[in-house]
């Protein structure tokens, strides 16, 4: 059942819903949605919708149809599907794992040639509607859109520019949908409506991450160990390579790495991403994949016993097939994982490398080998923030002001400010937040002088360039008039009331 608080833009989708004789209803859960905005509900919940995602918003009106455009994401069912999900889905319902099974949140495109129909409405033919059992998964192809996602809590999708871009097309899962409830679009949406995906080269920049050596020789923010499960208590954080295994040969147990880059000194529109890794022990003909952390852990602490729980999705697979240079590049699902660590910093917890079948032992050098160029290196190229809006000056006192811009991702932004006609500059890094879908920077200039103007600048990252300068000037000071009389000495005379 869905109900439609349209004053208030709020949307209730109930689930298993039932009327009783009382006039009351039951219903197995129910979900809110709040219209105005554009947050998800929280990863692994559900709804009415098994995806976790709102029904009502993917329904096909009927006056859509008649009027030839449908400019949203339609909605349809699956009999199977997999024991996953992706952005924006939040919650999965299937123990098939296959790759075969779409996941939930999975955006499909119809192959052209079919008009499809759906809500409710008196106006539909029915006959028609029931020719939308014959279509079949092989009718529709999968669209990558990991890169229209600002935020992993956010249904918002990134817009550049003002343009509008049909994402690119991936392979044709085989699951055949059985029934849908709403439409397909029969045209491109105008410019504005969607967003661009992943940004092209041009303008990218690759920076690299290696304890000792990249960015610069004082970086140390890779931290990297394993944990085995036939010692479930020790840490090997100390040690000097780092060990994967499927089942220990001695003990018949698993051994898994873990690998962390600290990368808040960079931030933008990920293109690409690899990691290198010296390998000590290979495993001809066996392979191991990177999957996602998804809680905080120590190097010194970890074991198998506290480790953190691992993502379901592969983010790249590692094959060594000899001793020395390993690189692993990572696939789109690994892409989006660094995506989502550049946009929330807080979120980035790094990579297990695993493989849970196989007998022989992979091993590589660990961030605390001696030799400073074999040690684990993650290497990104990406493109930096760039202005959307602004930058311009909010709130001027005497003595302080707020620098304000907006940019078309997360970014680690600097204002530069000083006084008008002087050459030396004061810098403040803004903090950015999602405001209204729109990623703002604000950044608080305190210890101004009353009034005088200044001169500012400001840059989306560390990596883009700064704006023009533009002024603003503070307020006059305000002088406050001490009080006289009975007033200086805090005694205040009211009249009595008469009773």
């Amino acid at each position: 059942m869905l109900v439609l608080d349209r004053d208030n833009c709020v949307l209730c989708e109930v689930y298993a819903a039932y009327p009783q004789a009382n006039g009351s209803w039951t219903a197995g859960s129910s979900a809110i949605f709040d219209l105005k905005s554009h947050a998800l509900r929280p990863a692994g919940w559900t709804s009415a919708d098994p995806a976790g995602l709102p029904i009502l918003p993917g329904l096909v009106r009927y006056d859509e149809v008649a009027s030839g455009e449908i400019w949203h994401a339609i909605r349809f069912t699956a009999p199977q599907t997999r024991r996953a999900y992706v952005w924006p889905g939040r919650h999965y319902a299937s123990s098939l794992t296959g790759s075969q099974y779409p996941p939930m949140g999975q955006r499909f495109r119809l192959r052209a040639g079919y008009d499809i129909s759906g809500a409710p409405d008196q106006r539909w033919n029915n006959d028609n509607l029931h020719q939308l059992s014959s279509l079949s998964g092989a009718q529709f192809e999968a669209v990558d859109v990991s890169g229209l996602q600002l935020s992993a809590d956010s249904g918002q999708v990134r817009v550049r520019g003002g343009a509008a871009s049909t994402p690119t097309s991936t392979r044709t899962p085989t699951a055949t949908p059985t029934r849908t409830v709403t439409a397909t679009p029969t045209r491109t949406p105008t410019p504005g409506v969607a967003a661009t995906p992943t940004p092209t080269q041009a303008g990218a920049k690759v920076k690299s991450f290696q304890n000792g050596v990249v960015p610069s020789t004082s970086y140390a923010g890779n931290i990297d160990t394993y944990v085995a499960e036939a010692t479930p208590a020790a840490n090997y954080g100390a040690a000097m390579t780092v060990v994967v295994t499927g089942s220990d040969p001695a003990a018949g147990k698993d051994r898994w790495a873990l690998l962390k880059w600290d990368l808040s000194s960079i931030s933008g529109w990920v293109q690409s991403a690899t990691m290198t890794l010296n390998i000590t022990d290979h495993s001809a003909g066996q392979t191991y994949e990177l999957y996602e952390a998804l809680a905080s852990w120590s190097e010194t602490t970890v074991t198998w016993g506290s480790k953190p729980a691992r993502g379901s999705v592969v983010l790249g697979v590692a094959a060594p097939n000899k001793t020395g240079t390993l690189v692993v590049t990572l696939n789109a699902g690994g892409l989006a994982a660094l995506q989502r660590w550049l946009n929330t910093p807080g979120k980035n917890f790094g990579f297990y490398l695993v493989n849970t079948a196989n007998t022989d032992t992979l091993a590589f050098d660990s961030s605390e080998v001696a030799t400073a160029t074999l040690r684990p290196k993650l290497s990104v190229t990406y493109k930096p923030p760039i202005l959307t809006k602004g930058p311009w000056i909010e709130s001027p006192t005497a003595t302080s002001a707020n620098a304000l811009w907006e940019t078309d991702i997360y970014g680690k932004g600097t204002v530069s400010y000083r006084v008008k006609g002087t050459s030396t500059w004061s810098s403040k890094t803004a903090a950015t937040t999602l405001v209204s879908g729109k990623w703002q920077a604000k950044a608080a200039l305190t210890g101004l002088a009353a009034k005088t103007t200044y001169e500012y600048r400001v840059r989306a990252s560390a990596d883009s360039a700064w704006t023009s300068i533009a002024t603003f000037a503070t307020t006059a000071a305000v002088t406050a008039v001490a009080p006289t009389g009975d007033m200086a000495t805090g005694i205040l005379f009211m009249p009595l009331l008469q009773r």
